[in-house]
């Protein structure tokens, strides 16, 4: 089965294999000196461990006016003679030019839907794909692999949500994606509807075990409801790195949400100055719009709250242990109150951040 891009985490099994990922291509451009493409693809979801390039303001626009970031592009490096025989299958649809230095977004526009199988390489903590094959995908196709391909009709659905109308419409036209989906749940009703379960983020069997969880798919209404129940403006607005220096009880931070650890198992975690044991309930990962800074803050009553370590800084025997589910609010910035709470246990003591009481007090920041 295909993976998908939030699959791409430095941490994942099978980072030096190849596999096979179902996804909009972007663009393509010719790498300076070399014989490859360097190909631009996106399924909509994201990962922060992709090669960032910085290439992407403005450029690829999904809905509600919201623009695609780096966290979402996944970089797929392609020999330049096999490229050529894509580039004229796509040639047999419309107008597109030969690779040169700068990006041709025009698979984009026109939302090419495709299919990747390379080598997922891994360099200084951020994957890439390299050695590409590349498969323009056509409803023949779709139709024969949705049955044992679950990523693939996620993707088509995440399309649907994601994709402006403008160029949904069109796309909907040459691939009728709507009469493949529909037929799908006709031909295999309980598969489909097993399927669809297993797409919820939340993790059902651990509800019994942790009264205090929170259904995934409850966690965006909770912290990004609209109507503030207290007002935060008062407050000092700083930025993520900050927080550790900061003396105020409370601070406000603009931030993404990008991610969150269920309750499960515990977490052994690395403190600036002290290695804790912490029993992790519920804990929600933020970051600054860039990615370049990132923090942990509590959601719901845990006891702790430790600032954010990647997971190649965890102790090898930990990492198989944490389940980080990335959520859909990538990209979407919020200001946030944040309270200061003081921890005290066996171990040492320390300060800590949680959101700020009551929950409900996170809003969308105005671009």
């Amino acid at each position: 089965m295909s993976i998908k891009i939030e699959d791409l985490q430095i941490d994942a099994p099978f980072i030096g294999q190849y596999k096979t990922l179902n996804a909009v291509l972007c663009s393509y451009r010719r790498l300076e000196r070399s014989q490859f493409i360097l190909l631009e693809a996106m399924d909509f979801t994201t990962s922060m461990d992709l090669v960032k390039r910085g290439l992407y303001d403005d450029r690829f626009r999904l809905k509600s006016g919201q623009i695609a970031t780096n966290t979402m592009i996944l970089g797929a490096e392609m020999h330049q003679e096999k490229f050529e025989r894509i580039l004229a299958q796509l040639r047999e649809t419309a107008d597109y030019p030969d690779p040169g230095l700068n990006p041709c977004d025009l698979p984009y526009e026109r939302m090419v839907l495709v299919q990747l199988d390379g080598y997922i390489h891994s360099y200084r903590n951020e994957i890439e794909m390299k050695k590409t094959r590349l498969k323009l995908l056509t409803p023949d196709m779709i139709k024969q692999e949705l049955p044992s391909d679950a990523n693939l009709r996620d993707f088509l659905k995440r399309i649907q949500q994601h994709v402006p109308r403008s160029l949904r419409q069109p796309m909907e036209q040459r691939y009728k994606l709507s009469e493949l989906l529909r037929t799908k749940r006709k031909l295999e009703p309980e598969n489909s509807e097993k399927e669809i379960q297993e797409t919820k983020r939340a993790v059902p069997s651990l509800k019994a075990h942790t009264p205090n969880f929170v259904d995934t798919n409850e966690v965006l209404n909770l912290v990004t409801a609209p109507n503030a129940v207290q007002e935060y403006s008062e407050y000092p607005e700083v930025r993520l790195s900050q927080l550790d220096s900061m003396d105020a009880d409370v601070v406000r931070v603009s931030a993404q949400i990008i991610g969150y650890v269920p309750p499960q198992l515990p977490l052994l975690a690395q403190n600036t100055k002290n290695r804790l044991v912490i029993v992790d309930d519920f804990k929600v990962y933020i970051s600054s719009e860039d990615g370049s800074e990132q923090y942990a803050v509590e959601f719901e009553d845990t006891d702790a709250i430790l600032r954010f370590y990647g997971v190649d800084e965890l102790e090898a025997s930990t990492q198989e242990h944490i389940k980080f589910q990335t959520m859909q609010a990538v990209n979407t910035m919020f200001t946030m109150a944040l309270r200061r709470i003081h921890i005290a246990n066996s171990i040492c003591s320390y300060s800590a951040w949680t959101f700020a009481e009551p929950l409900k007090q996170i809003r969308k920041k105005n671009s």
